[in-house]
């Protein structure tokens, strides 16, 4: 049953307590006059591109998880989404130009290497031809050309990570010939949700989860891609992505692609900024930018070096605690509850929670010392808040999801002022009005029985409905359910 949660929106927690994060996102989002909880998921997505080719998160039960999230940001126009984009990517955009503004001068040797190569290879291949056209020995020559394809020039892969726009075939390309370590970026994201990346979801679904990802075309024949990992940050208007899911965009949450996202959709800025005059601060940002650049110094250094990536574990504590989280998100997908409608995304939760302790406590700490329990419960109140938000865009009940759920606050309230065993036929008298007939009160009160939400049995011929199963029993409560259903009775008999 998809539940639509009506409280009022929490603050979006901090990423941690500790290190530069909180200063960062409070800096950008003064400087920039926009929201924080933009800025906290753009955040997370950068540290994520920094991080994705550095590490592998490590379940409590030895599996292992990719470090990569997808986000989407849903803000209006004028609420500067260009602005935090650039400002929390500038670690980024740094240094892929550096590492591009290098890769340019030096392919240029790579590439003349490898043409005075090209023609050796010509003109060896043309002496073994004359010498065969005319009977003669080529052995010596073979054995040349044999060590002279040894020897062929490796051309440098291009050092591209960001890719914006990108259409399936050309992102798996990129990730094939250059890094496979990708971010998909848009700051106004309109055209990439038309663009085949997002219509090729079990492309999009495989790169998150870490599995070899085959791409057909028509002209060059079909890639594999292994290894690969994708980050995504892509921030649209509510109308852009409001339309998108009136066309594709049902059918991409029914794949699951969505259920991968964290989302946000900041309340408005518009009408409530505050500039003033002076030089902004910017040391938050200049340090976050300089941290990025670390890790990805870091990355790239492994990565050429053929080493593996790190394996990130969670504490003693923290896994306790994750497996508590396992279990409580799992609950929560029963009739009546919190997720239930949204098992796509809950089965996704776990992981996104492992993910962003990871990215975290990477960031804060680096690669080699364990997720703590204070990082771990910031990334649960992260994901838990981006959650509401997924829930809140995505909520379309069914007429069975709004019956439990009309039920399950009438049951509520029952119990809360102590009234717990009902006669059915009483229960149906007092239920909520959509469900005074029974063919959907059976229904319902069959689908809240599996998740323990009521216990209904019949006891001396009379139907009774336990409102708390899971409370200990109520020997006062119950006789006098039993009383009443007696005096009831023998009022109908005289």
């Amino acid at each position: 049953m998809a539940t639509r949660d009506t409280s009022t929106m929490p603050k979006a927690y901090s990423i941690a307590k500790r290190y530069l994060l909180d200063g960062f996102l409070d800096e950008v989002s003064q400087n920039q006059q926009v929201h924080r909880d933009m800025v906290q998921l753009t955040a997370l997505a950068a540290i994520s591109t920094a991080v994705q080719g550095l590490v592998v998160a490590k379940w409590p039960d030895g599996k292992s998880s990719s470090t990569s999230l997808y986000t989407l940001v849903i803000a209006g126009s004028g609420e500067g989404k260009t602005p935090t984009y650039l400002e929390v990517y500038k670690g980024v955009l740094d240094f892929q130009h550096r590492e591009m503004a290098a890769y340019e001068d030096t392919n240029k040797k790579h590439l003349a290497e490898y043409e005075v190569w090209v023609k050796k290879k010509e003109a060896i291949l043309k002496k073994i031809a004359r010498l065969t056209s005319k009977g003669e020995d080529t052995v010596e020559l073979e054995e040349q050309f044999k060590k002279h394809l040894v020897e062929e020039p490796v051309i440098k892969k291009e050092p591209i990570l960001l890719y914006e726009n990108s259409t399936a075939e050309a992102l798996i390309d990129g990730m094939l010939n250059n890094s496979k370590y990708a971010t998909l970026v848009s700051s106004e994201g309109g055209s990439i949700l038309k663009s085949s990346a997002f219509k090729a979801d079990s492309m999009m679904n495989g790169l998150w989860s870490n599995e070899t990802v085959r791409i057909h075309r028509k002209t060059t024949g079909s890639a594999h891609l292994s290894g690969g990992r994708l980050t995504t940050c892509i921030m649209v208007q509510p109308e852009v992505f409001d339309s998108y899911l009136q066309s594709a965009g049902r059918d991409a949450r029914g794949s699951g692609m969505w259920a991968r996202f964290l989302i946000a959709e900041p309340e408005r800025m518009v009408g409530k900024r505050n500039y003033s005059a002076g030089t902004k601060n910017k040391t938050y940002s200049i340090n976050f930018a300089n941290r990025i650049v670390e890790l990805l110094e870091l990355t790239k250094k492994r990565v050429e070096a053929g080493e593996e990536k790190f394996s990130v574990y969670l504490s003693q504590g923290a896994q306790v605690r994750f497996i508590q989280v396992c279990n409580s998100i799992e609950s929560y997908t029963a009739p009546g509850c919190l997720l239930h409608g949204f098992e796509d995304h809950a089965a996704k939760l776990p992981d996104n929670v492992l993910r962003v302790a990871c990215l975290v406590s990477v960031f804060i700490n680096g690669p080699q010392t364990e997720i703590s329990e204070e990082v771990l419960e910031n990334a649960i109140n992260i994901v838990n808040y981006y959650s509401l938000q997924f829930r809140n865009r995505f909520y379309s009940p069914s007429d069975s999801d709004i019956d439990d759920q009309e039920m399950v606050e009438w049951i509520g309230a029952k119990v809360s002022n102590g009234q717990r065993y009902y006669r059915k036929a009483e229960l149906q008298r007092y239920c909520p009005s959509r469900l005074r007939k029974i063919k959907r009160l059976d229904p319902c009160l069959t689908r809240l029985q599996q998740s323990w939400m009521v216990r209904c049995f019949n006891d001396q011929g009379v139907n009774i409905v336990d409102l708390a199963p899971t409370y200990p029993f109520d020997p006062v409560a119950y006789t006098s359910c039993l009383m009443k259903s007696s005096r009831l009775l023998k009022h109908t008999n005289f």
